[in-house]
């Protein structure tokens, strides 16, 4: 069920905006609260909030978003593996001269995997220092204290 946007007033209480509906909700009530308990109890939510979402409306509903996809530099890393480990397979069922040339394709690739690495986490680390800067500007007794507990 959709939630009901249920204006906000300080000069009263809630109640008071169902005041002029008052009339109305009284003959629907005293018309359809008969029976046993639980129905009448069930007609009353019912009734309620259909009142409450003819005069104040819905809320929208918000849509999800998309999870994030990875970078260009995460998925050339995912692809480096794939490679690293399709050359470790080669490896172990190619001959001694074969081993050499792939021994050789694999060391560039885990020297190109360790800077794609770095750099990496090089990225990540200087999003979380930013993130943590504008927590700390934002609310600096706040942060102070995140980083007691």
């Amino acid at each position: 069920m959709n939630s009901v946007v249920w204006v906000i007033d300080n000069s009263g209480p809630p109640y008071i905006f169902f005041e002029c509906e008052y009339e109305d909700l009284d003959s629907i009530l005293e018309a359809s609260m008969q029976g046993p308990v639980d129905r009448k109890l069930q007609t009353l939510t019912t009734l309620i909030y259909s009142v409450a979402k003819e005069r104040f409306g819905l809320e929208e509903t918000r849509v999800p978003r998309d999870p994030p996809k990875p970078n260009r530099r995460q998925t050339r890393i995912e692809n480096m593996r794939r490679e690293l480990k399709q050359l470790r397979r080669r490896f172990r069922d190619s001959s001694p001269s074969e081993q050499l040339g792939l021994s050789e394709l694999r060391d560039t690739l885990r020297s190109q995997l360790i800077s794609l690495r770095k750099a990496e986490n090089t990225r990540r680390k200087t999003r979380e220092s930013a993130k943590k800067r504008a927590q700390f500007t934002a609310n600096l007794y706040k942060f102070g204290k995140s980083l007691l507990d």
